[in-house]
């Protein structure tokens, strides 16, 4: 797995966006310092112990965080633009929420403009 940070349309490697947002495949975008990074349900068992290092949880924090995500998001449709984040609280704990994409991260939304002014 090579770690993306949403906020571009390129991954580091150079590549467009994963297909994989039109599939419906199960992941988990997980809020960093940094920015937030997304895990695919067939990358879990690839993230490294760098990874999690990075990421600052433990394998079993990600799976628990995983399931959390996938059981929020049951009965959500992939026209929602919707998708579960991880975050950590001020006391340590970790939280899943759902939240809407940007304009400016929505895999549905790119190759177009966002409505508004350009600066």
């Amino acid at each position: 797995m090579s770690l993306l940070v949403l906020g571009n349309a390129r991954r580091k490697d150079g590549a467009m966006r994963d297909p994989r947002y039109s599939t419906g495949m199960k992941m988990l975008a997980v809020a960093t310092e940094h920015g937030d990074v997304e895990i695919f349900e067939n990358e879990l068992a690839s993230v490294t112990k760098e990874e999690l290092a990075i990421l600052r949880l433990s394998r079993k924090q990600l799976h628990r965080l995983f399931a959390e995500g996938v059981k929020l998001m049951q009965g959500s449709k992939l026209g929602e633009r919707v998708r579960p984040i991880a975050a950590e609280t001020l006391d340590g704990n970790w939280e899943v929420h759902i939240c809407h994409y940007s304009p400016l991260s929505d895999p549905l939304m790119q190759g177009r403009r966002p409505k508004g002014k350009l600066n």
